[in-house]
């Protein structure tokens, strides 16, 4: 049986910027802040707690959940977590704003290298994924507090 591994990601936005996030271990590494959901927890919770590990800061209003779900294979054969061969991940995505100063980002090196605010349109640039930048066009045009 194939296992998608539940995961969350948080769109957060400060006046008409968007957080991005770079992982170093590849090119297309940009993306939203995104997580696992661990065992028995709500995604709400994990996308709080995800936010505040990766991005070192709790100034974040949560808005609402998107309706829309990425669901995509890993480029390797299963890939482990709590001892489950999972073969992808399943992004639930959240909306948030930013009540926070870029004072009070202090990211978690071990999983993050680098943080950029961006506008919409920018997104293209670094989300080389087309099928990710769709699905986050899409989430974001969800919302009713967005710009282009």
């Amino acid at each position: 049986m194939k296992i998608y591994r539940p995961n969350v990601s948080v769109i957060a936005k400060k006046d008409n910027l968007y957080l991005i996030v770079k992982k170093p271990r590849k090119l297309d590494s940009w993306q939203f802040p995104q997580g696992g959901v661990e065992e028995n927890e709500s995604f709400i919770d994990a996308a709080k707690r995800e936010f505040i590990e990766e991005i070192g800061t709790n100034k974040i209003n949560f808005l609402s959940q998107s309706k829309y779900t990425y669901k995509y294979k890993f480029d390797t054969d299963n890939i482990r977590y709590y001892d489950k061969p999972y073969v992808g991940q399943i992004i639930n995505f959240f909306y948030a704003e930013f009540i926070g100063k870029d004072t009070d980002i202090n990211l978690q090196t071990e999983e993050l290298c680098s943080y950029k605010w961006v506008t919409i349109p920018q997104l293209r640039e670094y989300f080389l994924r087309k099928e990710y930048l769709n699905i986050c066009y899409k989430v974001i045009k969800e919302f009713p507090i967005h710009s282009s």
